[in-house]
């Protein structure tokens, strides 16, 4: 069921369950999203983590409990298979995220190359996207995030194919997102280093069971 927030929260999971053939994924979970939060996922292997986001992105459907949700909120995604498009260049990729009814080309363009400039590959722009080593299509896939505008960002270990470098860079550029223009980030992740440069709040999944909230930096 979904439901739209009568407070701040931009997203909120009351009891939620999800089961695949039978085989429960998530167990009972009671989680919200508050604008502008930082909120790290972080547990072991099949734990849940991937599926806590396929839910809070409404791609998963929950078999128990109720989503709330704010009608035209806008969520963007960087999946672990990144989804790149191989065929087109790493520009036109991120030109996927273009939405004319929000603002201009020119502008998007502008932002576009920005956060190429940011996040180190703005000499790989015309680069053929199937042809890009892991860690430049990690970058694209998180730059073509921030560039659709969302009030809410999901990112499943968007660090994991990066140097240290390129995860500073990375983690630097989300908290600016999210501390200066309040996208809320959630992100799941095993990296610690990335964890104590977010802060935020933390939570850690079992057996498909959220416990442990508390800070960021102390995970």
């Amino acid at each position: 069921m979904i439901a739209t927030p009568q407070d701040s929260a931009l997203l909120s999971l009351d009891d939620v369950s999800v089961s695949f053939g039978g085989v429960p994924a998530l167990r009972n979970v009671r989680l919200t999203v508050g604008r502008g939060e930082s909120l790290l996922v972080t547990g072991p292997s099949g734990a849940g983590k991937t599926t806590l986001l396929g839910v809070l992105a409404d791609e998963v459907a929950a078999t128990g409990g109720r989503v709330v949700r704010p009608e035209g909120l806008r969520v963007a995604r960087v999946f672990q298979d990144l989804r790149l498009l191989p065929d087109l260049s790493v520009q036109e990729n991120l030109e996927l995220a273009f939405d004319g009814r929000r603002r201009g080309r020119g502008s998007f363009l502008a932002h576009a190359r920005e956060l190429a400039l940011a996040l180190g590959f703005a000499d790989r722009l015309r680069s053929r996207a199937g042809g890009a080593n892991a860690g430049l299509a990690q970058r694209a896939a998180v730059a073509r995030a921030l560039l659709a505008g969302p009030d809410v960002l999901l990112a499943d270990e968007p660090t994991s194919a990066l140097d240290a470098e390129n995860a500073g860079r990375v983690a630097r550029l989300l908290g600016l997102y999210n501390r200066r223009l309040g996208t809320a980030v959630v992100w799941a992740s095993h990296d610690g280093g990335l964890a104590g440069r977010l802060g935020g709040r933390a939570v850690r999944i079992r057996g498909g069971r959220v416990a442990d909230p508390g800070d960021a930096c102390f995970i």
